[in-house]
């Protein structure tokens, strides 16, 4: 399921591939990366890329998420130019030098059920 609202897009679904954790070489902001699988009418799937930093991304890895974890999320469109440098998707985006683009986290939630142990 996926739903726009103002600036944020809603998703959910689950983990598709296995989250990554990074820390940027300033070392100030954890980074963890992963899509999910986002089920769409009419029986067809996507895979959406996602990207969580700071309390979001310490969340997810404090809840050790995996791959087929379900999850539920909101966040911005985002793309990369060539530099690195993160702006916001738009229709009118056509240049060669930016990123794909991918969900950069605001909020989750997770079923953490089976991590916790329970």
């Amino acid at each position: 399921m996926a739903l726009v609202a103002d600036e944020y897009t809603w998703i959910a679904g689950t983990i598709a591939t296995q989250p990554s954790i990074d820390s940027p070489e300033d070392g100030h902001h954890l980074v963890v990366r992963f899509s999910v699988k986002v089920d769409r009418k009419g029986g067809a799937s996507v895979e959406q890329p996602v990207e969580a930093r700071g309390a979001t991304a310490k969340y997810l890895q404090a809840h050790n998420v995996k791959k087929g974890d379900f999850v539920m999320a909101a966040g911005i469109i985002r793309t990369d130019d060539a530099a690195g440098v993160a702006g916001t998707a738009t229709a009118t985006s056509t240049s060669a030098a930016v990123s794909d683009p991918y969900l950069l986290l605001r909020i989750v939630s997770t079923d953490t059920s089976e991590s916790l142990g329970e």
